[in-house]
Formats: C-alpha cells, sequence, structure tokens
C-alpha cells in the first residue's frame, strides 16, 4: 500500500515538473521583447497621446522588463517631454502563463522632463488632465496598434525615479523664457492612476535648494494631501509671478516651508504649517522713505484658498518680525479685484525697543535719544479695500504697560490704554508715572485718521514731588549710551548725542494742571498750562502757579525740529516774597534776603545737556525789590569790613532794582540800584558761570554814617556831596563769595577834584566876583588828581 502511495507520488511530482517546464518553455515563447514593446509602447502613446520612442526592450523571465532609452515627444513630435536612460518594469511571473502582464514597479533611471508655459498659459501636459482630450483608457485589456486584441492585461502599481531632472520654461511673460530646474530629485508613486488615489515621496533641489515633498494625489479628481518642505529657497528669480502684488521692489529674500497642502485644485486647498522668510529687504512705491528690512519673519499658519469663491480664509496666522509677534484671522476677498479685507490682528506684546530696532533708520534716528523701552499690546479690527489705509482700521485696542522715555534727566513711565473707534480716539486709564508720582492723562481726538491729525491731551496730578523720581533707571541708560568699551577692557566716555530733529505728524493741543509740584527745596502750587504741538514746535502759553506767596507766569515754544531742540520764552512774576524764594533756590542762603520782588525777562538758548545749554543759553531781564534786606553775605560782610561801617552787614534798603543781561557762555552782566535810608548801592558789573566778578560798585552813605567816620581822614570831607552823602567808588573782583575791594581811584580823582575846584571857585567868587571863577584851569585839577593818587595808590 505503500509502496503504490510513493509511485502515484512520483507521478505526479513528475507529471507537476512536466507542465511547469512546458509552461516556462510556453512563457518564453509567448513574452517576448517584441510582444512586451508591442504591449507596452501603443498603451503609452494612447494614454499620453504622444509618440513613444524606445531604443529596446530586454526581457527577463523571472525578474521583469528593462526599456532603455525610453523618450516620449511632445505635441510638436519633435522636442522631449519626456527621457530615461532606463525604465525597469517589474511583473509576476504566474500570471504570465495566463498571458497576462502585471507589472508592479516602473522604475526610471535618471530620468529628465521638459515642462513648459506657452504664452497663453498653458502646459505642455495640460491635456493629460483634460478628459475631452484624452479620455481614460478603462478597459484593463491592452490593445495593439493595429486595434486586435493582443490578450496581455498590463497593470502598474509603483513608479520609482532616480536621478531625475525637471526643467521648467515659462513663456507666458513675453521675452526669455524663465527657467527653474528640480535636480537630483528622487521620486516614489504608488497606485498610479487618473481615477484613484495615489501616493507620493519626492526629494529633489529646487534651484539648489532642498525640497521634500510627501502623501497623496488624485489626478482625475485633481485632489492632494502633500506635506512640503522647502529650505532656504532664494524667491528673487521667482519675482515674475509675485511682481504685480508688490507695489515696489523685492531686493533679497529667502523662503523655508514646512505646511500640509490638503484638497481640490481649482476649489479649496487648506495649508497648515510654518513658513519662514529670511533676509528680507524690500521698497515700496508708496513709502519710499521706509524700507521693510528683517532677518526672520516666521509665519505659524492655518489657512483655506477657495480659488472658486477668490477667497482666503485665515484660521490662523501667527507671524513673528524678528521677535515682534502678531496674530492675524479672518479673511481676505476678492483676490482677484481690488482685495477685501475682514481681520483681526493681535498682538499680545510688542517689546518697543526691539520695534524701534526694525523701524526705518528715518524714524528710529529721531527717538533713538530718548531710549525708548517697554512693552506694547493690540487687538485690531480691519475691514475695508486694502488700499482704504487708515480707514481700514475699524476699532482698536492699544494697551502700554510700562512705556519708558529719557527726557530732560527723568525717565517718566506711560500706562495705560487708547482705544479706537471708527474715526474717534479715546484713552482709558492713561497715565505718566514719574517715580512716585503719577499724571493722569486723558487723550482724544474726533479724527486720528487725518493726514495731520489733532490730539487733545490734558494731564492732571494733585502732587508732583521731582525729590521721588527714581533716576536709577537714567543713571543706567546715560552710562550705558556714554561709556565705549576698548579692547583693552576700560571704558572711555564719549559726549550723548542731542535729540533730534523730531518731525511728528500731528498736532496736539491741551491743557496741564498740577495741584502741588516740589523740587528739592522748591513748592509751587496751582500750576496750570495751555500748550500746543503744530508743525513739531510746542508752544506753551500761560504757564502761571504760586510760589513764595507770590504768581509767575510763563509763555514761550521748543523748536522739535532743530537737533538738540531750541527755545525761547518769556517770564514774569509778581509779589515773590524773597525770604521764602530764596531758600528755596540756594538753601545755604536762608535769611539772608527778604522783601517783595517782581521779576520780568525774555530768553533763548538750545540745547538739553549742561554744557550745550551753557553754550547756547542767552537772557535779559529786569527786577525791583520793595522794602528788601540783605544780611551775612560774604559780600557785605567784606564790604563793611572794607570801609569799616559794621551796620552795612546788614543792608535795608525801600527799593531795588535793575537789568541782567545773560550772554550764550554762562556770562552775567549786570547793572543795579538799592535804596535805603542809610546807604545806597548802585553795583555794575560781570559775573561768570564760574564766580569770578568783576564789578563797579558805587557806595553812597547818608550824611548820619559819614559824620561815624574818622574824622582824622582827610578824604571823608571830599567824599560828601551838598546834601551830605558821601560817596565811594570802589572795585570788586575775585569771587563772588569771597570778594576783594579797591577804591575807584579814577572815580575819586574826579569827585575830589569836582568838590575841591567848587569850592575854590566858591570862594574866589565870595572875594572877587562872578568873573573870578573862570581863572581855574586844567593843570590845577591835575594836581588835586596827583595828590590823591599819592594818598590811595594807583
Amino acid at each position: 500500500m505503500g509502496s503504490k502511495v510513493l509511485k502515484y507520488f512520483s507521478l505526479f511530482a513528475l507529471g507537476s515538473l512536466i507542465v511547469v517546464a512546458a509552461l516556462l518553455i510556453a512563457a518564453h515563447f509567448l513574452v517576448t521583447p517584441e510582444r512586451v514593446r508591442d504591449a507596452v509602447v501603443p498603451v503609452m502613446e494612447q494614454q499620453l497621446q504622444r509618440k513613444v520612442k524606445l531604443a529596446s526592450v530586454d526581457v527577463s523571465l523571472f525578474s521583469g522588463v528593462t526599456l532603455t532609452q525610453l523618450e516620449i515627444l511632445d505635441h510638436d513630435n519633435r522636442s522631449m517631454l519626456i527621457a530615461a536612460e532606463k525604465v525597469v518594469l517589474r511583473y509576476q511571473f504566474w500570471p504570465l502563463l495566463l498571458q497576462r502582464v502585471v507589472i508592479d514597479e516602473i522604475r526610471l533611471e535618471h530620468p529628465r522632463l521638459n515642462i513648459e508655459r506657452s504664452k497663453d498659459g498653458h502646459f505642455n501636459f495640460s491635456d493629460l488632465f483634460d478628459d475631452k482630450q484624452n479620455p481614460a483608457v478603462k478597459a484593463s485589456t491592452v490593445t495593439s496598434a493595429s486595434g486586435a486584441d493582443n490578450g496581455i492585461d498590463l497593470l502598474i502599481s509603483k513608479l520609482y525615479v532616480n536621478r531625475g531632472e525637471l526643467l521648467f520654461k515659462d513663456h507666458s511673460f513675453g521675452g526669455a523664457p524663465h527657467r527653474y530646474k528640480l535636480t537630483d530629485f528622487d521620486l516614489k508613486i504608488s497606485q498610479l492612476s487618473f481615477d484613484r488615489q495615489s501616493s507620493l515621496t519626492l526629494w529633489g533641489k529646487l534651484n539648489g535648494s532642498p525640497v521634500d515633498i510627501e502623501g497623496t494625489f488624485a489626478l482625475g479628481q485633481k485632489k492632494v494631501d502633500l506635506d512640503i518642505i522647502v529650505d532656504n529657497l532664494n524667491l528673487i528669480p521667482f519675482q515674475p509671478y509675485y511682481r504685480q502684488q508688490i507695489d515696489g521692489r523685492l531686493d533679497d529674500l529667502t523662503l523655508g516651508v514646512d505646511l500640509n497642502v490638503a484638497g481640490s485644485v481649482g476649489a479649496s486647498i487648506r495649508a497648515k504649517g510654518e513658513v519662514l522668510l529670511k533676509d528680507l529687504d524690500l521698497s515700496l512705491n508708496r513709502l519710499p522713505k521706509f524700507p521693510v528690512r528683517s532677518q526672520q519673519i516666521s509665519v505659524a499658519l492655518n489657512a483655506v484658498f477657495d480659488a472658486a469663491a477668490k477667497r482666503l480664509s485665515l484660521e490662523n496666522f501667527a507671524l513673528d518680525y524678528d521677535g515682534i509677534p502678531v496674530q492675524i484671522v479672518g479673511e481676505v476677498s476678492q483676490l482677484d479685484r481690488q482685495p477685501q479685507l475682514d481681520l483681526t490682528v493681535t498682538a499680545e506684546r510688542w517689546p518697543l525697543r526691539t520695534v524701534i530696532d526694525h523701524l526705518p533708520s528715518s524714524i528710529s534716528r529721531e527717538v533713538s535719544g530718548f531710549d525708548p523701552a517697554g512693552d506694547v499690546a493690540l487687538h485690531c479690527s480691519l475691514r475695508g479695500r486694502s488700499d482704504d489705509g487708515k480707514n481700514l482700521v475699524k476699532q482698536a485696542r492699544i494697551t502700554l504697560d510700562a512705556v519708558q522715555l529719557t527726557i530732560g534727566g527723568v525717565r517718566p513711565r506711560l500706562e495705560g490704554i487708547v482705544t479706537l473707534q471708527g474715526a474717534k480716539l479715546s484713552s482709558e486709564a492713561l497715565r505718566l508715572v514719574l517715580g512716585d508720582n503719577i499724571l493722569q492723562l486723558t487723550l482724544s481726538s474726533d479724527d486720528w485718521r487725518a493726514l495731520r491729525p489733532v490730539m487733545q491731551l490734558s494731564m492732571d496730578s494733585g502732587l508732583i514731588d521731582f525729590d521721588h523720581i527714581s533716576s536709577a533707571s537714567v543713571s543706567r541708560t546715560v552710562e550705558s549710551s556714554m561709556s565705549v568699551v576698548t579692547s583693552a577692557g576700560k571704558n572711555v566716555y564719549r559726549e550723548i548725542n542731542e535729540p533730534g530733529p523730531i518731525n511728528l505728524p500731528l498736532t496736539i493741543t491741551g491743557s496741564v494742571e498740577i495741584g502741588q509740584l516740589l523740587y528739592q527745596q522748591m513748592q509751587v502750587d496751582g500750576v496750570r498750562a495751555n500748550y500746543q504741538l503744530r508743525n513739531n514746535v510746542l508752544s506753551y502759553q500761560d504757564i502761571v502757579g504760586r510760589i513764595a506767596n507770590g504768581s509767575f507766569r510763563l509763555n514761550g515754544h521748543v523748536d522739535l525740529r532743530q537737533q538738540g531742540l531750541t527755545y525761547k520764552g518769556q517770564l514774569s512774576g509778581q509779589g515773590l516774597q524773597l525770604e521764602l524764594l530764596v531758600p528755596q533756590l540756594k538753601p545755604e542762603y536762608q535769611g539772608v534776603l527778604s522783601g517783595t520782588a517782581s521779576v520780568d525777562g525774555e530768553f533763548k538758548g538750545a540745547g538739553t545737556q549742561s554744557i550745550r545749554v551753557q553754550q547756547n543759553l542767552s537772557a535779559t531781564g529786569s527786577f525791583i525789590v520793595d522794602n528788601g534786606q540783605m544780611t551775612g553775605t560774604g559780600m557785605l560782610g567784606s564790604l563793611a569790613q572794607f570801609i569799616q561801617v559794621p551796620e552795612l552787614r546788614v543792608f535795608r534798603f525801600q527799593q531795588g532794582k535793575g537789568i541782567v543781561q545773560l550772554l550764550t557762555g554762562g556770562q552775567l552782566n549786570f547793572d543795579g540800584q538799592f535804596v535805603g535810608s542809610r546807604a545806597r548801592l548802585y553795583p555794575r558789573g560781570v559775573l561768570t558761570l564760574g564766580g569770578e566778578i568783576e564789578s563797579t560798585l558805587d557806595l553812597h552813605l547818608a550824611p548820619a554814617v559819614v559824620a561815624e567816620l574818622d574824622p582824622k581822614s582827610k578824604i571823608s570831607s571830599y567824599l560828601s556831596d551838598e546834601e551830605g552823602w558821601g560817596k565811594v567808588p570802589l572795585i570788586i573782583s575775585g569771587r563772588y563769595d569771597k570778594p576783594a575791594f579797591a577804591f575807584d581811584v579814577a572815580a575819586l580823582g574826579k569827585t575830589a577834584t569836582r568838590k575841591a575846584t567848587s569850592k575854590l571857585q566858591k570862594k574866589l567868587e565870595e572875594k572877587l566876583g562872578p568873573e573870578a571863577g573862570t581863572i581855574l584851569s586844567e593843570p590845577g585839577a591835575e594836581l588835586i588828581d596827583s595828590a590823591l593818587k599819592g594818598i590811595f595808590g594807583n
């Protein structure tokens, strides 16, 4: 029994081998290169509607078919559309026994593709996707060129491309065609079909930049779902495709992309991922002075483009411009005409210092001297045509957080909210913080969109105490802006640049009210002012206040159009109690000066730094002091000691008045008179900024004081006038706080000469008559003057 089974099995195996061998022999004759060629070429020509050339076919029964030097011609049958050195077809062996060619894989070695777009915008492969021009071949049985059924089925599931090259030539812009290359690319496509979904993997270099694409597509439905990665692609060669969308010139821009693109071509496409722009250099025709330059702009994108509706919907557009973030949601419609915007723009935090650094130099240069800092947040709605400019802003909310500027040695901080509603502007909880001081601000405008909008800004505070303004931040700012670190590691200080010129395209009007203002020992109450900034000139009218039981008024302007700023003004004061005012200005002069003063003057200058102020400041003014008293000064003490009149240490006067003139460079010219009952002072001279004084002083002493002089002093008789007042002409030199006194001999000589001549004339007239006075001559006067010089010195 067992031997019979073994015998039958052996016979079956032998029969099977004979059948297989017979089938192999039949396949060898049935699957010939000629038959494969006759099957492949007609199918490709029928499917592509193009002439196909093939140099040779190599058939390996168990591995596949190799096509050598395959070339598909374009419509003109002259130029090449696709060419490949080698095409390898992998098929299944057993279906060959049933006269079916089932190709699992097609591999193209070093293919070359030539894609062109004509002047009318059609591609040289457009007909492949047009059902009317190229109906899909749905029959599974392939027919030969003669139309006879050759009995071979052809199925393709995978397509591979190794070391491919694609050249795209675009003739649609006129002139020489624009050329773009995809080189060294590898491609894998699975389930390639016009009516089914296919998968795609592509890696290559587009104009030398790496490109990686993976995903699926359906040719018949024109659907895609692709992940696209592009690294450092120079966009300048692609300018013809976006030139009309830019009203200006793009000189540099590099693109990086990491996106998923899904949807139907010509219908709706969604893009989601990240776009990176580097080295942006853009100049707009509308803003020729404000070029846009950036090192890096990143965009996190989730957007839908509806080609049929010509609409772009932004579900998320998170932009980061060199560290300045902006988020945009909404849509842009009418893309085929003038775009219509309906967007919401949000900026959670803008570092102001970074924003200033990225503004055009013509703007940043104007404000850099103020060292702006702090954060700004923005929430804004834009609706309207893209060319509507300011009218696009329907509403906005701007939040200022610790926005700081360095102005005049202090660093104020601005906080609060500015709201835009249509053309109107208003503020909420807006305040200016100066150390521990708070200045409440109210900002408004009826039409902020105007070419030069008019703003109203009022400021109010119950108390401003400059002694509680922190200067720590200012000190650091000043030091950092002045120091330059050398290679040796040492700080070398340089002068700070003066701010300006400042060009603000707006007009500001408003008022200021401060209940009490304190500065060191100075206290000013009820400060009120009106001001206006127009054409970059700040004018202040009627700054008034109360100080030292009196009042003052200040008017003037500051021209912001000049570097370092220039200024001019008028100052007046009435009823100022000097015993209260002087200690506020100079605490060490407490009790030195009293009386009621009025002042009136004008000044002009330029600069914000002390050295610049000294170089440019000039002023003229006058003063009147009623019922005054001076005591305890080094000047009066030295004077009393020099002429030996102790009571001059305390000088009382009914009225003092004079004029002063400050010259640029710090020189003060003065001319005054102080009239008292026992003494009168008539100073005239120059006081420098360093305290040096050069002055004459005519001291007039009352008869009672003259009588107290040393009777042995022969000059005392020559100092008295007809009313008995004595005149002592003096010269003051040295420093103001330590003056040196000397007699003005020239003035003494003239006075003594006149007095002696007058006395002698009277005596001669008494004895010889009125004509006797004519005998006096100049030699006599010179003799007296010479004698006085011998007494007092030259």
